[in-house]
């Protein structure tokens, strides 16, 4: 009977030793994953703080931008501040910039706003670029792009963009 219950004595020890560890390690990995998306929080955050303010859009110049002529190196992300004007009697809900450029696959980084009716929005837009980029000149065009429930996407274009070129190095 005795060794039976060292027995399981043992085994409750091994166990709660193996929880702590196992505790532990997710503790430290958690750790690391935290600081790792925190440092590229903190990276992105600067990107955007050094981008200057585009003009202010008005209403025969409803789309504006912080750079019209972007060079950037392959691998460095693409940061261009859009704002949009809105010339409607109605606020403009969930807009947001789309981004695309011909001969160029990016997928920008954005969050919607609300553009209030006579009134606009600044928007960040992150455009990441890989190794694999190639290297070259690409025109692109930046769409605005509005809630729309009527629409199948949920989504309508304003009919204002602006279009810019982007020039990997």
């Amino acid at each position: 009977m005795r060794n039976g219950k060292k027995g399981a004595i043992e085994l409750s020890t091994n166990a709660i030793v193996v929880l702590i560890l196992a505790v532990v390690m997710l503790g430290l990995g958690l750790g690391f994953v935290r600081g790792l998306f925190g440092k590229a929080t903190q990276n992105i955050e600067s990107i955007v703080g050094q981008e200057p303010d585009p003009p202010t859009p008005t209403s025969s110049n409803p789309v504006t931008l912080s750079r019209e002529n972007v060079i950037v190196q392959a691998k460095e992300p693409i940061v261009v501040k859009v704002s949009a004007f809105n010339p409607t009697s109605a606020d403009w809900t969930k807009t947001h910039p789309q981004v695309s450029c011909s001969g160029i696959t990016l997928v920008p980084t954005v969050l919607n706003s609300t553009v209030p009716s006579g009134g606009f929005s600044t928007f960040s837009v992150v455009l990441p670029t890989t190794a694999g980029t190639t290297k070259g000149t690409y025109l692109c065009r930046a769409k605005i792009m509005k809630e729309d429930s009527s629409d199948s996407t949920g989504q309508k274009e304003t009919g204002t963009y602006l279009d810019f070129t982007v020039q990997v190095k």
